[in-house]
């Protein structure tokens, strides 16, 4: 497998990515939301102190549409260890 490391996305990235539908989850294999609140606080305590998070893979799918090639981002892998937004 080919993959091209991102590590300039932020958390802001991600959520404005995800609030704009540009990324999304693939019920067939990926599980929905599971963690408790004590783990989501953790999470965002750990983004405020600047500690590095586990990786997030996506697979960018470009599709062609009227205006040209249009990008999503499908969740591979880390909604296991991340809060789904």
């Amino acid at each position: 497998m080919n993959f091209e490391i991102k590590t300039n996305w932020t958390v802001g990235d991600l959520t404005k990515s995800w609030i704009a539908g540009e990324m999304r989850r693939n019920p067939e294999y990926q599980r929905g939301a599971t963690w408790k609140l004590y783990r989501k606080q953790s999470l965002i305590d750990s983004i405020f102190r600047a500690y590095l998070l586990p990786p997030i893979f996506l697979q960018e799918i470009t599709t062609n549409g009227l205006k040209g090639p249009s990008s999503v981002y499908e969740i591979v892998d880390g909604q296991q260890n991340s809060v789904a937004f």
